[in-house]
C-alpha cells in the first residue's frame, strides 16, 4: 500500500484497540483524522479518557469525540476481566490532554468531518457499532462519503460473548444490523482471524525497548487476559490495521452477512452465507484465513 488512506477510528480502548491505534500511528500510509469512542470494553467515559491518555503519552494530536454510552436498546456489556479495570491492562499513564477532546459528540463530529471533506474517508470500526448506526439513522446521506468500513466483529461459528456471538456485535445487534444493511462497502475481520494470528510474551518483550509506543504496549499487555494461555495473546483489533496495509495477508470471501436480533439463545450471532444458500445479495467481504507467518513477520518489523 503506497497511497495515503485517511481514517476515522471508532473504538473502545481496550488493550487490543490500543495496539491497533499504535500500529496505525507507526505507518505513514495511514492518517487518523478523528477518533470516536463508545462503550464496550469499558464505559464510554473511561474509553474516552483512555484514548486521550494514549494520544498524550504518544505525543499525537488527533481530535477525540465521545460517543454512545449504551446500545440502541440502552444495554451494555463490559470486558474489564479481559482488559483490566481501567481498560488498559491497569497500566498507569499521565493525565490526558483534555484539549484534544471535541465539544461535539461522536456522531456530530463524524458528520462534520465527512461533510467538510472533498473525498471519501474510511472508517475503522473496532468496537460496538452504535455510533455508526446512529450516524446513518440521523444522516443517511453520509453513507455516500464513507469509502468503506473495516470492522472487527462477528464470527463464522462460536462466539466469545455468547455461544455464537462475538463481543462487539453482541453488544448492539440492532446497530450491527443497520451497518450490514447500509450498502457501504464492508470488510469484516471476524473472531477466528484474531485467534489465528496471535502474539506471545517474547514478542511483547522485544518491542518494549522500541520507543515510547512500544513501551506503553508492554505495560498494557502486563494486565491483558485474552488468549489460550498466559503466554499468548489475541490481538483482534490489530488485525484490522494489518488488513488495511496488507490485504494480501488475508483470504476473503464475499458473503451475505446478517445478525440474529431475536434469538433466545443466538441473539447477536452473525450469519455468514458465502455459498448463496439464503439467496440474498452479498453485502460484505469476510476474512476466512490469514497468512500467520506473513503477519508475524510484518508485525515484528513495525517496532
Amino acid at each position: 500500500m503506497n497511497k495515503l488512506k485517511e481514517l476515522i477510528v471508532d473504538t473502545d480502548p481496550g488493550v487490543d484497540d490500543a495496539l491497533a491505534l499504535a500500529l496505525a500511528f507507526r505507518n505513514s500510509n495511514l492518517k487518523i483524522d478523528l477518533i470516536t469512542t463508545v462503550y464496550g470494553n469499558i464505559g464510554v467515559k473511561q474509553s474516552t479518557n483512555n484514548a486521550l491518555k494514549l494520544l498524550t503519552f504518544w505525543g499525537k494530536k488527533v481530535p477525540v469525540a465521545a460517543g454512545s454510552k449504551a446500545s440502541l436498546l440502552g444495554r451494555n456489556f463490559e470486558a474489564r476481566s479481559v482488559h483490566g479495570n481501567n481498560g488498559l491492562g491497569d497500566a498507569k499513564f499521565p493525565a490526558p490532554d483534555k484539549g484534544l477532546l471535541l465539544n461535539t459528540n461522536a456522531v456530530s463530529s463524524i458528520h462534520k468531518l465527512l461533510s467538510n471533506s472533498d473525498h471519501k474517508i474510511s472508517i475503522l470500526a473496532i468496537a460496538p457499532l452504535t455510533n455508526l448506526a446512529i450516524l446513518l439513522k440521523e444522516y443517511p446521506e453520509d453513507r455516500k462519503k464513507i469509502s468503506e468500513i473495516i470492522m472487527m466483529g462477528g464470527s463464522w461459528g462460536r462466539g466469545n460473548a455468547g455461544i455464537f456471538s462475538e463481543f462487539n456485535v453482541f453488544n448492539d445487534p440492532e446497530a450491527a444490523n443497520i451497518i450490514f444493511q447500509s450498502t457501504i462497502p464492508l470488510t469484516i475481520i471476524p473472531l477466528e482471524i484474531g485467534r489465528m494470528a496471535q502474539i506471545n510474551k517474547n514478542t511483547i518483550t522485544s518491542i518494549k525497548a522500541s520507543g515510547i509506543i512500544g513501551y506503553s504496549i508492554s505495560l498494557m499487555f502486563g494486565g491483558y487476559h485474552s488468549g489460550p494461555d498466559r503466554n499468548t495473546f489475541n490481538i483482534y483489533d490489530a488485525l484490522t490495521v494489518s488488513y488495511l496495509l496488507h490485504p494480501e495477508f488475508f483470504t476473503l470471501a464475499s458473503a451475505f452477512v446478517a445478525v440474529e436480533i431475536g434469538g433466545k439463545y443466538t441473539r447477536g450471532a452473525t450469519v455468514i452465507d458465502d455459498r448463496g444458500k439464503l439467496k440474498q445479495p452479498f453485502n460484505a467481504k469476510v476474512a476466512k484465513k490469514v497468512d500467520v507467518e506473513a503477519f508475524s513477520n510484518w508485525f515484528q518489523k513495525q517496532w
